[in-house]
């Protein structure tokens, strides 16, 4: 279960610890306490799938997200991964457009 307080100058804090999952403890902060609550169940259910957000993974020395782009992930998906051929053909057109998308511009959307 994440932590959530408030900080002394009125915004949120958020600490989620996963033993065996998260290499370190992942700190974020929020405006408000429903918009902590919220963040921290959304990365929680998926912690609980299986899923670990890239912003909670640790980085290497070597590497550095803010210069890789969308389409550097999805060359390598179309390569590891079975995919249908429509969606390859669709991932294929939209490749020029991922290289205009960097991952550290990326945001977490819960809709």
């Amino acid at each position: 279960m994440a932590t959530i307080r408030r900080r002394s100058a009125g915004s949120w804090e958020i600490i989620i610890r996963r033993k065996g999952v998260l290499p370190k403890a992942h700190y974020s902060s929020a405006s408000t306490e429903k918009e902590a609550r919220e963040y921290a169940a959304a990365i929680e259910k998926l912690l609980d799938q299986g899923i670990v957000p890239v912003e909670l993974q640790e980085q290497q020395d070597n590497f550095k997200s803010s210069a890789q782009t969308v389409d550097t992930w999805a060359r390598e998906y179309l390569v590891k991964v079975a995919v249908s051929d429509s969606d390859r053909l669709l991932l294929n057109a939209l490749l020029p457009e991922m290289e205009t998308w960097k991952t550290n511009a990326l945001t977490f959307f819960l809709g």
